[in-house]
């Protein structure tokens, strides 16, 4: 069984999300995700560790308001 995503920690910040280096680490984690993609959906399967590659850098939270501990942005800047 995959282990939670809880038992995983954020260990780094993502860069500003407006810089060329964000833009890289979502072409990081696409080229890491999308050889498993398909695999996920034919045996409908959760992807527990991308899940939790993106909360290492914090990326789960990047929609919430950042009054309540998010990153305050908006779906365009999520890409």
């Amino acid at each position: 069984m995959n282990a939670p995503i809880a038992d995983s920690a954020v260990t780094r910040c993502h860069p500003p999300l407006d810089s060329d280096a964000f833009d890289a680490l979502l072409a990081q984690f696409t080229n890491e995700f999308a050889p498993s993609a398909a695999r996920h959906d034919r045996i409908v399967e959760f992807p527990y560790k991308n899940l939790a590659r993106l909360h290492e850098f914090d990326l789960l939270s990047l929609t919430v308001p950042a009054s309540l501990g998010g990153a305050g942005a908006n779906l365009a800047q999520t890409r």
